[in-house]
C-alpha cells in the first residue's frame, strides 16, 4: 500500500497581504478626508467632477507621514479606479415670497372648494344624504380656510 500524503502538508496556503495597523489607519484617514471634501454644507454627499476628486485626494495625502503616503500609494495602485459620473446641476427652485406662498395656498383652497361644491350638487341630485352632510361640512371648512389665509395675507 502507498502512504497517503498528509492533507495539511500537501496543500499550500495562498499568501495574502496582511494590512498593518498603520496601513489601515492611513487608508481610513484618506477615506475620511475624501468624504469631508465631498459633502455640502448640509452634510449631504455630492458628486465631484474627476479633477476636483483628484485634488481632494491629493490634499488629503499632504498631511500624512511618508510611511502613510507609501501605504496609500500601494493601496491606490491595487485599487481599480471607478469613473466619476458628473451629475447635472439641478435647476434651483424659485424662492417665493410670503405673499406668493399665501396666494398659491388660497388658489389651492379655492380649487378644492369648487370641486367640493360640484360634488355636493351631484350628491343633491342623487339624494345621497350622508354624502350631502359630509360635503357640506367639507365646504364650510374650505371656506373658513380661505378666510383665514386671506386674513394672514393682509397682515
Amino acid at each position: 500500500t502507498k502512504p497517503t500524503p498528509d492533507k495539511n502538508t500537501s496543500k499550500t496556503k495562498p499568501k495574502t497581504k496582511t494590512n498593518t495597523a498603520a496601513d489601515i489607519k492611513a487608508e481610513k484617514e484618506r477615506i475620511d478626508a475624501l468624504l469631508r471634501s465631498t459633502k455640502d454644507k448640509n452634510g449631504k454627499i455630492i458628486a465631484l467632477p474627476k479633477d476636483k476628486l483628484d485634488k481632494a485626494d491629493k490634499s488629503s495625502k499632504t498631511s500624512k507621514t511618508d510611511k502613510a503616503n507609501k501605504a496609500d500609494s500601494k493601496i491606490l495602485k491595487t485599487t481599480p479606479s471607478m469613473p466619476v459620473v458628473a451629475l447635472p446641476t439641478p435647476t434651483p427652485k424659485p424662492v417665493l415670497t410670503r405673499k406668493q406662498v399665501l396666494e398659491e395656498e388660497i388658489a389651492r383652497e379655492k380649487a378644492a372648494l369648487k370641486s367640493a361644491q360640484t360634488q355636493l350638487m351631484i350628491a343633491k341630485k342623487r339624494g345621497n344624504a350622508a354624502q350631502i352632510q359630509k360635503l357640506t361640512t367639507m365646504i364650510k371648512d374650505r371656506e373658513l380656510n380661505v378666510q383665514a389665509i386671506s386674513r394672514e395675507l393682509s397682515r
